[in-house]
């Protein structure tokens, strides 16, 4: 999420910056670590797991794979464009104008940058909330300054401290970009072993995290959508979750050799994204209740229901807190 901010105040800075030395950074390297802290933000943690209690494992794996080929196509005509000229600084806005006329370079260009904007905003919000969430979990009583006014107050810091990062110069945001990619290994690494290793407490097993189960995976596997929605409805949630492949256009003019090496670092982060998604994507069903109350004393004083899943009556009345349905930290209990 923080990473994915960094990206788009990079380049809505990048006008302001001084005359650099000639590209250094490695063209398909840059490109394919850009990309992949744009497109990992705050859906794959925030969302992914309602898409999978929404559409099902069967139907969210199809919405991964949908958005990729969406991005496939539109990174096959950038890469047409890349590889038939030289490719000089200037982003996306240079290919464009390059391609369609300085017109056509322009207006797209300007609804590009405030869509990086609002991008900033959908990343920092998301940040926020999490760190929200986490304060509460660690017993904090937020109820003293609000909720919403600890959002507000996490969001603003937050983007003044990105912004001091891309005034700085691009050195300083390649290092907090390669800084940031490997937070974001990390925690993807810690979620797979965890589901791995499984619940370690009965307040993770009251919140929906059973571990690898195939009883329930079988369970989750078909659709259960609830609330008015709908299979486009959800794809239309995850979809900017496989945006952010321009990363490496918008750096152009800092790549060596960035002809070849933007379509093949973009492709990359495509492919590699996309296998995190899915395998998320079915660990979450595999091992995470659509519903849960987040009771202890329930979970241990109710039977195993013929799924091998303990039963949840909050599910009848819709009420429960927790699950792939109801609640969007699910990975804090793995």
């Amino acid at each position: 999420m923080v990473a994915s901010a960094v990206m788009k105040l990079s380049f809505m800075s990048k006008k302001t910056r001084r005359p650099r030395s000639p590209p250094s950074l490695d063209g398909s390297r840059a490109s394919c670590c850009g990309c992949l802290l744009n497109i990992w933000g705050v859906m794959l943690y925030l969302r992914l797991s309602w898409v999978t209690g929404q559409a099902g494992i069967g139907w969210s794996t199809v919405i991964v794979v949908l958005s990729a080929v969406v991005t496939l196509f539109t990174t096959l005509s950038m890469s047409a464009v890349c590889t038939n000229g030289e490719v000089k600084g200037g982003g996306a806005y240079y290919l464009i104008s390059r391609s369609l006329g300085p017109e056509f370079g322009g207006s797209i260009g300007l609804i590009f940058s405030v869509a990086n904007a609002v991008a900033v905003s959908l990343y920092v919000v998301g940040f926020a909330e999490t760190v929200k969430d986490l304060i509460r979990e660690n017993g904090v009583d937020v109820e003293v300054v609000g909720e919403l006014n600890i959002i507000r107050i996490v969001g603003i810091a937050t983007v003044l401290l990105l912004l001091g990062v891309t005034l700085i110069g691009l050195e300083w945001v390649v290092r907090t970009q390669m800084f940031l990619l490997c937070i974001l290994v990390i925690s993807i690494v810690d979620v797979i072993v965890g589901t791995i290793i499984g619940p370690q407490n009965d307040t993770s097993r009251a919140r929906g995290f059973t571990g690898l189960d195939y009883d329930l995976f079988k369970e989750n596997f078909g659709p259960a959508y609830r609330d008015g929605e709908n299979f486009f409805s959800v794809f239309a949630v995850f979809f900017p979750a496989a945006t952010g492949i321009l990363a490496g256009v918008n750096i152009s003019g800092d790549l060596k050799d960035a002809q070849k090496g933007i379509p093949k670092g973009t492709l990359w982060a495509i492919l590699i994204s996309t296998i995190v998604y899915v395998a998320l994507d079915w660990l979450a069903g595999a091992c995470v209740m659509r519903d849960a109350s987040g009771v202890v004393l329930a979970v241990i004083n109710q039977t195993i229901s013929a799924t091998g899943v303990p039963p949840q009556h909050c599910s009848v009345e819709n009420t429960c807190e927790y699950g792939l349905m109801n609640d969007f930290q699910v990975w804090i209990h793995v």
